[in-house]
């Protein structure tokens, strides 16, 4: 009963910290795009992404590194199963009802298209091999130019003075 209790502490404790730490990243990304002039979207797409990412980058080098390959694809799957079926639920359903812009939705389209058709063409094509991996990572650095081309700050005057790097880090 002592360990059952303990645990109990221990994981409000750091659900706690879990919640402080979100806060604290959401303020920091905030900051980020105010003093850069990029969107939130484009903040959100590279900063929060490819923040909350590490964990697949070192389950996949370290897969790969002891050929558990499986380990890495169940990973990467659940992992984008999870965001789109867990966490976007939770957001839609804990979000006041909004329409969302027509320039947001727009401009997401065809990044949400060619997203949702990679998978399919990686079961498909049933192969890895350094060429698909070139070809991810191009696919990878057009939405990233996409976006933040599509996604600036257009008023000058909303932008702060201060440096970028410290919120970011």
């Amino acid at each position: 009963m002592d360990d059952l209790l303990f645990n109990l502490v221990l994981l409000v404790i750091f659900l706690v910290i879990l919640v402080k730490s979100a806060i604290f990243a959401i303020n920091s990304i905030e900051k980020v795009t105010k003093r850069s002039g990029i969107g939130q979207l484009a903040a959100g797409f590279v900063i929060v992404a490819v923040a909350t990412s590490v964990p697949e980058i070192s389950v996949a080098i370290f897969s790969t590194h002891t050929d558990n390959v499986g380990i890495t694809l169940g990973d990467i799957f659940g992992s984008n199963v999870t965001n789109i079926g867990l966490v976007a639920a939770l957001f839609l359903f804990l979000s006041p009802i909004r329409k969302m812009q027509v320039k947001t939705t727009k401009n997401l389209f065809p990044l949400l298209i060619a997203a949702s058709l990679i998978p399919l063409i990686l079961l498909l094509v049933q192969q890895g091999s350094k060429f698909v991996g070139i070809a991810l990572l191009a696919t990878f650095a057009f939405f990233i130019y996409y976006v933040f081309k599509t996604n600036k700050i257009q008023n000058h005057e909303q932008r702060e003075k201060g440096s970028v790097y410290k919120p970011l880090l």
